[in-house]
């Protein structure tokens, strides 16, 4: 049946198709609040997605991308595959108090953390975007607990958004669309991309 609303009520993975006059470019859901969810880039050509809702309720797309969901079954949990590298950190990081600070982001600094203290801060602007893009900056930061690396706490976050079941995609936009584009940062992004390539 054709729809445009996901009713979740338990974590699922869902694979839905889209017609041949109905493939978007830009597959995006929203919440019952109807803040924006989940994004996703396609090609305009694909047919079938999976998509994964780690928490239940009704989310919905736009109401001129309608979907056939396929196949439902218990939501996807990944990233156990994922091997960390020794940690170099022993802060313990226990009950993390998170902080917004109006100052940070002008930078180019979404988010930052105290280990010592057990505080993360994070920017203003970084408040208002989709949760699940909140969620894995936070694990970066998380990271760092343990790491002093930030490709290592880059893999340390893929690893535990996608035993959350987080879709995969939205770890990569994290980082390629909330770091500043310095050639580290791109850098860190193709890596990030390579490694959701491989282990979603």
């Amino acid at each position: 049946m054709i729809s445009s609303v996901f009713n979740v009520i338990q974590p699922t993975t869902y694979t839905i198709t889209f017609d041949n006059g109905n493939r978007p470019k830009l597959f995006q859901v929203y919440n019952e609040e109807g803040e924006l969810y989940y994004f996703r880039h396609l090609d305009g050509k694909t047919t079938t997605i999976n998509v994964n809702f780690p928490e239940d309720g009704s989310f919905h797309t736009d109401a001129d991308t309608q979907f056939t969901i396929i196949k439902s079954k218990p939501l996807e949990r990944k990233g156990q595959e994922i091997i960390l590298p020794k940690p170099d950190r022993n802060y313990k990081c226990t009950g993390l108090k998170i902080e917004v600070n109006p100052k940070l982001g002008t930078n180019g600094t979404p988010a930052r953390i105290f280990p010592k203290i057990g505080v993360i801060e994070m920017s203003p602007k970084l408040m208002l975007l989709p949760y699940p893009l909140r969620l894995f900056i936070l694990l970066h930061e998380q990271g760092h607990c343990m790491y002093s690396s930030e490709y290592s706490c880059d893999l340390y976050a893929l690893k535990q958004y996608l035993y959350l079941g987080y879709n995969a995609s939205m770890a990569y936009y994290a980082m390629s669309h909330i770091l500043k584009q310095s050639p580290e940062n791109v850098k860190r992004i193709k890596v990030m991309f390579k490694n959701v390539m491989n282990f979603s």
